[in-house]
């Protein structure tokens, strides 16, 4: 029984991670594709039926996002009511079908251990494929080896913004899930979150490159002292001379126009030279989605509604499709993350943090961070570690 409990949430976990539905839509069939995501569906149902007699304690933290749902599915079906903007509604459920689902498996302390290892190795693949894929010019959304150089690599979920947020959230993962007790282990560590680190770079993505140095100060405040707060001083000052002195740097690399372009972009944003900053047309994208918030502030225009649109923005997304109450609540969600995070103990506040951060961050640029399975389910494994916490410390007081 066990066993399979186990395969009816890390199988899924593992397919939205290294998006093997996105590659069976792609290279066999879209039937097939759907099928594949339909099982994943059960798979999650029957282990929630299965795990339902053997739930630990829940967490309180991660619970307040039945509150978002509530608020969401609420406002979101009153809003497709009013205004005809239909949407499939088994797609609209699928991010709360894994979210109870996950809820379930992860009040288990050896799930939460199982899944941090499922999920560092399964991300840790996806961004080694990410550089293969770079090796062989191979794009997901050509459909196999480009015939051109490919300007953004995208790795397994065919877009370079997803790809440098899996990548980071490899990085804290690994960090986390990788124990070095020997001199071995620890240059064997160091070398995988270097090639971890290198397949954020090469995504070209300005949001990524942005989120992972506050990743790293973030994994490292616990080592601050007067001396390495100098040396970091000194790092930043001759890491912004290089994004500076980048155009020249790269003068001599076949780098296509596109991330000649996206250099231009980093070189801009480090010396403030905002008006020339490149945002790829969300801004544009931005716009039309303030339009439609004017018009429907308070009960939005629908589920799913944004991120038909486009929207590239989770926060506004949220109210876009559900409105300001739905809005205030998700808000009020991630600040509670937060406050919670740095109340933590040490060995989990870091941890947290990051993975928070860069969620957070991811969001102002993309509208799938709460649509994707494999996103989605690090909100409720967050919520445990804070809780569990919070909850040996009450044990140790009584």
């Amino acid at each position: 029984m066990k066993n399979l409990i186990y395969i009816c949430f890390l199988f899924p976990l593992i397919s939205n991670i290294l998006n093997f539905q996105g590659f069976t839509y792609r290279f066999i069939s879209v039937p097939l594709a759907q099928m594949l995501a339909y099982f994943n569906l059960i798979l999650i149902t029957l282990g929630s039926i299965l795990i339902i007699n053997r739930i630990g304690i829940l967490s309180k933290t991660a619970k307040i996002w039945f509150a978002f749902y509530m608020f969401y599915f609420s406002f979101g079906l009153l809003a497709m009511a009013l205004f005809s903007n239909y949407t499939p509604i088994i797609r609209t459920i699928i991010p709360l079908i894994y979210f109870i689902g996950f809820y379930l498996f992860l009040s288990v302390e050896n799930h939460r251990k199982i899944f941090l290892k499922t999920s560092a190795i399964a991300f840790l693949v996806s961004s080694f494929l990410l550089i293969f894929f770079v090796i062989i010019n191979f794009d997901l959304d050509f459909g196999g080896i480009s015939l051109y150089k490919v300007d953004r690599p995208g790795g397994v979920y065919g877009d370079a913004n997803n790809a440098a947020l899996a990548s980071i959230i490899t990085y804290v993962l690994f960090n986390k899930f990788f124990v070095t007790n020997t001199s071995t282990k620890k240059h064997i560590k160091i070398i995988i979150l270097l090639i971890i680190a290198c397949s954020i770079f090469l995504t070209f993505s300005t949001t990524g490159m942005f989120a992972f140095l506050i990743i790293l100060f973030i994994n490292n405040l616990s080592f601050f002292s007067k001396e390495r707060i100098i040396l970091l001083f000194i790092a930043g000052i001759l890491v912004i001379g290089t994004v500076l002195n980048l155009k020249s740097l790269t003068a001599g690399l076949d780098l296509t126009p596109g991330q000649r372009l996206k250099i231009d972009t980093l070189v801009n944003v480090v010396s403030l030279n905002t008006e020339k900053v490149d945002n790829s047309g969300r801004g544009v994208l931005l716009e039309t989605l303030f339009k439609y918030i004017y018009e429907n502030p308070f009960i939005g225009n629908g589920i799913d509604f944004a991120a038909n649109l486009h929207g590239h923005n989770t926060y506004f997304g949220v109210w876009a499709d559900a409105g300001i109450f739905t809005f205030i609540i998700f808000i009020i969600i991630l600040i509670t993350y937060f406050k919670k995070s740095i109340q933590a103990d040490k060995s989990i506040r870091y941890f947290c943090l990051s993975i928070l951060t860069a969620l957070c961050i991811f969001m102002m640029s993309l509208q799938t961070i709460i649509n994707q399975p494999y996103l989605l389910v690090l909100f409720p494994y967050i919520g445990y570690l804070l809780d569990e916490k919070i909850n040996s410390k009450q044990l140790l007081n009584n």
